[in-house]
């Protein structure tokens, strides 16, 4: 009997997380079309660029949380979720490298297969590949 209470807890915890993340994406449908515009702008291909930003509705605001490797575009996605939402936004978005890292920001990578693009974009025609 306490198994099942508990699995019945937690059932109803997963399905008010769901629910609250659906309200958030069903109350401001337009933050997803000016998140995928600003992507578009600052990241139009995921190879060149990092832009894996989303949020959440909480009872007190939105929290925009994710990665960027730009500062313009963060500053970008919060002054446009501030502008187009009457709802107070909160920061969670981080700007890569991390800061902590100071000057080891770079590495070697050994791949199989490199491919180079004339313009950024994945459906974008091959210029080389080795």
């Amino acid at each position: 009997m306490k198994y099942y209470i508990a699995r019945c807890l937690i059932i109803i915890f997963v399905l008010i997380s769901i629910e609250a993340e659906t309200k958030a994406q069903n109350h401001y449908p337009q933050l997803k079309s000016l998140l995928q515009s600003i992507q578009q702008k600052y990241a139009p291909d995921s190879h060149l660029a990092v832009f894996n930003v989303f949020y959440r509705s909480t009872q007190s605001g939105i929290v925009v949380r994710g990665e960027v490797d730009n500062i313009e575009a963060k500053n970008t996605v919060m002054s446009a979720f501030r502008k187009n939402i009457n709802v107070e936004v909160f920061d969670s978005v981080q700007v890569l490298p991390d800061s902590e890292l100071g000057s080891n920001t770079s590495g070697i990578v050994i791949i199989g297969i490199g491919n180079v693009r004339r313009e950024p974009g994945k459906q974008k025609n091959f210029l080389l590949r080795h």
